[in-house]
């Protein structure tokens, strides 16, 4: 999908995952940030695994992010 936008002139879209469908969004404002999320609640740190209890309505990948 990056590489479609590239060859349609279009700048400052990412791919994404909106609505469990794959789109083109623009990309965050950099004074936003980078994003962080709580490991302890996301991933099993002794297994070195996500966690993948208490999941049913969050968004995937961006799980308990703040």
């Amino acid at each position: 999908m990056a590489y479609d936008a590239i060859l349609e002139g279009k700048t400052g879209v990412m791919s994404a995952l909106v609505d469990g469908r794959y789109d083109l969004v623009p990309i965050p404002e950099a004074q936003l940030g980078p994003r962080k999320l709580e490991v302890a609640s996301t991933y099993n740190t002794e297994r070195y695994r996500p966690s993948y209890a208490n999941k049913r309505g969050l968004p995937i990948f961006l799980n308990r992010a703040w």
